[in-house]
């Protein structure tokens, strides 16, 4: 798991737009680490888990790149520009692709 103390932001855009990275880096420069996450991997190759007990609650975000990444230490997300997800080949009906 990727900065299990610190704590970050994430982008959620392209990540070769332009914005979002000089962002990333000024960010960076004041000490915060920050994560561009493309919408498009979403479920693909990168996936929600989100596990709750009596106890405490969990989310995680898995990425095939970054890996594992705590939410409960996200401090904020920017959603830089919405665009659609991709859907999984292996999803079993066309209705629920929508």
């Amino acid at each position: 798991m990727i900065n299990s103390h610190d704590q970050y932001v994430i982008i959620v855009s392209d990540v070769n737009d332009f914005h979002a990275v000089a962002v990333r880096d000024a960010l960076s420069k004041i000490g915060t680490t920050c994560y561009i996450i493309d919408a498009e991997d979403y479920p693909l190759r990168c996936r929600l888990d989100y596990r709750t007990s009596e106890e405490n609650s969990l989310a995680f975000l898995e990425h095939d790149i970054l890996g594992m990444i705590d939410l409960q230490r996200c401090r904020a997300v920017w959603w830089r520009r919405p665009r659609a997800h991709n859907v999984s080949p292996a999803t079993p009906h066309p209705a629920y692709a929508q």
